[in-house]
């Protein structure tokens, strides 16, 4: 029985190597490829909501009480209260340019954007996921 689950184990192991070393010469994330739009096949049905919660969680708690800021295009507000924004990398937290989902802090902070908007915001990642917008104003 032991040498059986031992077989299962390794076969799977050289299933799935190949297919993760392919997806990351290809330049996708561990989602995103090089300009940040979601990889296309089976990872691309993860939740893309937020991506504070990218690599272990002493990660998430040494970067969730830092303030982050970046620029970017204001796509939507979403009927859940969160916006929608492409944003530019943001180096400090190994995210490349991408489209995810923000939380504001308060609902007030999304009025007044329309879709095409460009914008500056202040974010704090969150370990839900959905990192927590604490400032967003046009962008010059």
């Amino acid at each position: 029985m032991h040498t059986r689950t031992l077989l299962f184990t390794i076969l799977a192991l050289v299933v799935s190597l190949p297919l993760a070393f392919a997806t990351r010469a290809a330049g996708c994330g561990p989602h995103h490829d090089d300009e940040g739009v979601i990889c296309r096949g089976f990872l691309a049905a993860a939740d893309h909501s937020g991506h504070g919660g990218h690599g272990a969680s002493k990660a998430a708690t040494t970067t969730e009480n830092r303030i982050y800021t970046t620029t970017g295009v204001f796509e939507n507000a979403e009927a859940d209260g969160k916006a929608t924004i492409t944003h530019e990398p943001v180096p400090a937290l190994g995210w490349p340019k991408m489209t995810m989902r923000f939380r504001p802090e308060a609902p007030a902070l999304l009025e007044g954007l329309k879709k095409g908007d460009k914008v500056r915001l202040d974010f704090k990642p969150q370990t839900d996921g959905t990192p927590l917008i604490l400032h967003i104003e046009p962008a010059q």
